[in-house]
């Protein structure tokens, strides 16, 4: 049977000295406070690990306008709660086609609260940033991006790759061949 318990951290808790026996009596703490700390511990130890790749010969996303859009590669988090923190990795392959010296920049945005009328959407810091090389018009390169995101509500969390490019609007910036997504969502 699963102990509900209350989600509460023992005010005091005596430490066993090496010396002593490892009986419960050596203990200053009640029954049900070890009970409620065990169950304080199992809410906070959960750790969650998303991972999403894709891959298409051809484009998986292509961005060209100069504000960020959204593209299709996401992860979904359920279940969520305001402090669980956030580990996101995203590796991608990248191609620019545009002018000489002009770029195309990706990032990662958090919607918190996203099946809601209310979602809050945050961009943690970092971008991966491409530009066209000299004497080019079209450059491709492998890119990665680390960030770190403490959620600030409770609810379901989506996290979705973003993308766009420097003033130009023939400019292009392409996802291609693959690009993994992967989140690690733990709870402190």
């Amino acid at each position: 049977m699963d102990y509900a318990g209350q989600d509460t951290f023992p005010s005091s808790l005596e430490l066993l000295a090496d010396n002593t026996g490892r009986d419960a009596s050596s203990t200053n703490v009640s029954l049900e406070a070890l009970a409620d700390r065990t169950v304080w511990l199992k809410n906070r130890s959960a750790a969650t690990h998303y991972v999403r790749s894709f891959y298409n010969p051809l484009a998986l996303a292509t961005f060209n306008g100069t504000n960020f859009t959204q593209s299709n590669i996401a992860r979904t988090l359920t279940g969520s709660k305001a402090g669980d923190r956030l580990s996101i990795d995203l590796v991608a392959n990248l191609e620019y086609v545009g002018t000489t010296g002009n770029w195309g920049n990706l990032r990662v945005a958090v919607i918190e609260r996203y099946d809601t009328p209310n979602p809050t959407t945050f961009y943690p810091e970092g971008t991966i940033m491409i530009m066209g090389a000299t004497g080019s018009s079209t450059y491709a390169a492998g890119a990665s991006l680390i960030a770190e995101h403490p959620l600030q509500s409770d609810g379901n969390v989506r996290v979705v790759v973003e993308g766009r490019t420097q003033a130009s609007a023939t400019a292009v910036l392409m996802i291609v061949g693959s690009i993994a997504l992967r989140v690690l969502k733990h709870r402190e």
